[in-house]
């Protein structure tokens, strides 16, 4: 299933998953069609502790106290996730930017 990623922070996020690179630049929306890489990437359905462990590596959950969970759960909290249709593409949402991997500069 197809999801469409939002990220509304002031920053791009980049990560990988099984040997892809994923972009999500900031104020746009991309479309993501392994769903999987979004539970390795954000955590995108797992308990919380889980999640925790996705902020920390990505550098957005520095300390484990209230503070530090109150700023991790503030940047994850701007990464908007919306299932799509499974015809996406043919209701105009073509518009949307699809992750890529990144050409290899010579």
């Amino acid at each position: 299933m197809a999801i469409k990623v939002l990220n509304k922070n002031t920053f791009d996020y980049a990560d990988r998953f099984d040997g892809l690179d994923y972009m999500f630049p900031a104020g746009k929306a991309v479309v993501v069609e392994e769903e999987q890489a979004l539970v390795h990437i954000f955590g995108l359905g797992l308990p919380q502790p889980q999640q925790h462990a996705k902020m920390a590596r990505a550098g957005w959950l520095k300390f484990n106290d209230a503070k530090g969970l109150a700023e991790g759960h503030a940047i994850y909290n701007n990464f908007v996730f919306s299932k799509l249709e499974p015809n996406w593409r043919e209701q105009g949402e073509t518009k949307t930017l699809h992750l890529a991997r990144p050409e290899a500069k010579a």
